[in-house]
């Protein structure tokens, strides 16, 4: 049996294993997306990067400045993998992990999507 393991991240655990059928989710920071999925149920893919929101980042510093008291904060959208299955929804939250990890991640989860299709 062919298998892969992907680790994200170790503390809290977020690893994918690939076998020849299906991919083994493994999340300690969220239990409801752990599971074995099989990979005829994969549709696609989604991931949001993180981004800096401006708006919020620009009223931060208006009102700290009108008030007095500092410089504001620079508020961020949180890096997010979904995936999506054909009965459900797995959102991930990327919070520590090495882009190089999930750029890995991203590749071989496209590959299983063309080659289940």
């Amino acid at each position: 049996m062919n298998t892969k393991k992907i680790v994200l991240k170790k503390s809290p655990p977020l690893e994918f294993l690939f076998n020849e059928k299906s991919f083994q989710v493994t999340n300690g920071a969220d239990s409801d997306t752990q599971g074995i999925y099989q990979y005829d149920d994969l549709k696609s893919i989604e991931y949001d990067k993180e981004k800096t929101n401006w708006l919020l980042t620009v009223l931060s510093y208006i009102v700290e400045l009108v008030a007095g008291v500092g410089g504001g904060s620079t508020y961020k959208s949180k890096k997010r993998l979904t995936i999506n299955l054909s009965d459900k929804k797995i959102m991930l939250d990327l919070l520590d992990c090495e882009q190089k990890t999930i750029d890995e991640l991203i590749v071989k989860l496209e590959r299983v999507i063309k080659t289940s299709t």
